[in-house]
């Protein structure tokens, strides 16, 4: 991976140093290494089943005839990743047989549409770039069929009952054909000459819709049981102000959905599923990207606006001095110092460089009120700060500055022991664990 800037990004953060390195890193795949295409004679798609590694999550995927492991599944390349899929299992003796030629199209997390959007498809550049052989596609994910609704994007792309299978039990194919993926969603990879070659197709299936300027919102989302989006109506008060149609995708059908990112020529959104939507725009437009965490990085983001040769504008308008990521916690839309300089210097609208204190109290209720409710199960996405993470955050988010650099060194050390003089058990090595560990991520 080199250091290559997005054609044009502006940043409105805290860390300015901290998303300059994020967003400057290409990591497109490189055209010297092209993607290959294997195809095993008599090969068996495996559908998933729970790991028996007691690491990763599912086991599963294509081997051949005699059992060796082919492929599964990557979100990862930079180590092994739980929710890598790099493993089959033995082979039961009754498994089903059919003699024709199938491509491998893969699967992994059925459950939520962003992630289906970058992982389902990454198989199906070769089905979008070689439709005259027309062959079925086969895929793993548990829980996949044709009554699921991300399974409207397959058929948006053109396939149908006829040429999707979904994988159920063991199944042997007279020639399995199996596509490198084009996208790894964690590591931050995109194939440059394939990775964009289903959602030009998919973009290029509808008739681009008559918006120029669209907000995409999360406010007609139902919450979530570990996060919860916070006065993001404040941000769909200004741009509605300044021309922008307030869309909340879901509310639409697909075509449509495709339909308006294909006609705007500027998206404004938060970071996560709806920021990924610009898959379907054409190169060139302009993304204000809102963010829902100061230090998630969502590598996969800035790889896509790269490809798509975005003018981007990365913005901070948090209220965080609580635990919190990107994928845990509250998610406080206010006015900050980078909003207030962003909408001055984009609009030339002149807002409050600060939170007002009613926004604080709301702030610290909605996340006491989200830290009772969040299951056990979830808890591992809420970063476990100390009072020294505390009052660094407070700094930044209340005083308008950074915490001195010897009042966090003293801090740190001094909540890192805990209570040992006390005679209380002292906190872990590693207590303060890094924000971006794999455990934060969905």
């Amino acid at each position: 991976m080199t250091e290559s800037a997005i054609p044009d990004f502006h940043l409105f953060v805290e860390d300015d140093q901290y998303w300059r390195e994020v967003i400057s890193i290409d990591r497109t795949l490189p055209a010297a290494l092209p993607l290959n295409v294997y195809t095993a004679e008599n090969a068996i798609i495996l559908p998933l089943k729970p790991s028996s590694d007691r690491f990763h999550n599912w086991d599963g995927g294509v081997v051949d005839r005699d059992g060796k492991f082919i492929a599964g599944h990557i979100v990862d390349t930079r180590h092994d990743h739980r929710q890598n899929i790099v493993r089959g299992y033995p082979v039961p003796s009754d498994i089903d047989f059919v003699a024709e030629p199938v491509i491998f199209g893969g699967g992994r997390d059925a459950r939520h549409f962003g992630h289906f959007l970058l992982e389902e498809l990454s198989r199906l550049w070769y089905y979008v770039e070689n439709r005259e052989l027309n062959y079925k596609v086969a895929f793993i994910n548990n829980g996949l069929n044709f009554d699921h609704p991300s399974v409207a994007l397959l058929t948006q792309l053109g396939l149908d009952r006829d040429n999707m299978l979904f994988i159920e039990r063991p199944t042997q194919f007279q020639t399995v054909i199996v596509p490198d993926q084009s996208m790894y969603i964690y590591s931050g990879e995109i194939d440059r000459e394939h990775g964009l070659s289903v959602f030009d197709a998919l973009r290029d299936s509808v008739k681009p819709g008559g918006a120029d300027r669209i907000y995409l919102t999360r406010t007609m989302l139902p919450p979530g049981k570990n996060f919860r989006d916070v006065n993001e109506n404040m941000l769909e008060d200004f741009f509605r102000k300044q021309g922008y149609q307030i869309v909340a995708p879901e509310t639409h059908p697909l075509p449509q959905q495709i339909s308006l990112l294909s006609g705007a020529k500027e998206v404004v959104c938060t970071v996560g599923t709806l920021s990924h939507l610009l898959l379907f725009c054409h190169n060139g437009i302009e993304h204000t990207a809102i963010l829902r965490d100061k230090r998630s990085p969502v590598e996969i983001q800035w790889e896509i606006n790269r490809l798509r040769g975005v003018v981007t504008n990365v913005v901070d308008c948090l209220l965080e001095f609580l635990p919190s990521s990107h994928t845990g916690g509250v998610h406080f839309f206010t006015t900050t110092p980078q909003w207030s300089r962003f909408v001055s210097e984009h609009f030339g609208v002149s807002t409050p460089a600060a939170p007002t204190s009613r926004d604080v109290v709301e702030y610290i209720r909605n996340w006491t009120e989200m830290l009772e409710m969040i299951p056990d199960t979830e808890l591992r996405r809420v970063p476990p700060w100390t009072v020294a993470d505390l009052a660094s955050a407070m700094s930044n988010s209340i005083l308008g500055r950074p915490l001195n650099a010897e009042a966090q060194k003293r801090l740190t050390s001094h909540f890192r022991v805990g209570y040992a003089d006390a005679d209380e058990t002292p906190a872990p090595p590693g207590f303060l664990r890094d924000r971006n560990q794999e455990t934060m991520r969905d």
